[in-house]
C-alpha cells in the first residue's frame, strides 16, 4: 500500500508515462517532453536516437514494470537538440615535500536529448 501512495504521488497529471533509461552507468528518469543531458552522442543535432536499456516503466495507470535486467519491447525516443559543455571542474595533485603540484581543469560534453516518446510494444 506504501508503494502505491508513493507511485501517485511521483506521477504528474501532464506527462502520466515515466521510464527509467541506463546510459553511461546511470540510471536517468524521462518523460515524454523533458529536455535531459545526456553523455555525448556520436549523432548530429536533430538526429533521433532510441534508447532500449529501459529499467523501469511506470504507466498510466500507475502499474510499474520492472526490467530484469531490462524490459523487452519498450524503448525511449528522443532527438539530440545540441551539444553543450558542463561547468567546470579543477583537479588538483599534490605530494608534500617533493616539489610536485599539478593543477587540471576540465569541461565534460554532453548532449542534450529531447524525448519525443515512449515506445511500449
Amino acid at each position: 500500500m506504501h508503494t502505491k501512495l508513493l507511485i501517485k504521488n511521483f506521477m504528474s497529471e501532464e506527462n502520466p508515462m515515466i521510464a527509467f533509461v541506463k546510459d553511461g552507468g546511470r540510471q536517468i528518469k524521462v518523460r515524454i517532453g523533458d529536455s535531459m543531458l545526456f553523455d555525448k552522442k556520436n549523432k548530429g543535432v536533430g538526429e533521433n536516437i532510441v534508447f532500449d536499456q529501459v529499467v523501469l516503466l511506470i504507466d498510466q495507470k500507475g502499474t510499474s514494470h520492472i526490467g530484469m535486467p531490462y524490459l523487452k519491447g519498450v524503448s525511449v525516443v528522443g532527438k539530440i537538440v545540441k551539444e553543450v559543455k558542463d561547468k567546470e571542474i579543477t583537479v588538483f595533485k599534490k605530494k608534500r615535500r617533493k616539489r610536485y603540484s599539478l593543477r587540471k581543469n576540465h569541461r565534460q560534453v554532453l548532449t542534450q536529448i529531447y524525448i519525443e516518446d515512449i515506445i511500449k510494444k
